[in-house]
């Protein structure tokens, strides 16, 4: 949101209806613009780049995890009755 203000504030419309489709677009025009202006990226583009890596990181991390240490917490489908069971060995047993 301090990028969309940021960018709000060098005099580009923002659709407020539409902002979260158009987040990546306005890092873009944050990014021109800082560059513009000073030379270099601003620091609240990096900021925003660093959380959405360590979001993705932690998210395959915890994916990893759940795979190893609780392999029966994962859903598995019964071929024969194609229910969905959870927390079980044996999805078919009810």
């Amino acid at each position: 949101m301090m990028i969309v203000h940021e960018v709000s504030k060098r005099g580009v419309k923002i659709d407020l209806f539409r902002l979260k489709l158009h987040i990546i677009k306005h890092m873009d025009q944050y990014k021109h613009l800082t560059r513009e202006e000073t030379g270099k990226v601003g620091p609240l583009y990096y900021l925003c780049i660093g959380s959405y890596i360590m979001a993705l990181v932690f998210g395959i991390i915890y994916l990893i995890l759940l795979g190893i240490w609780a392999p029966d917490r994962i859903p598995k489908r019964c071929v024969s009755c194609s229910s969905q069971a959870r927390y079980s060995s044996d999805p078919c047993r009810d």
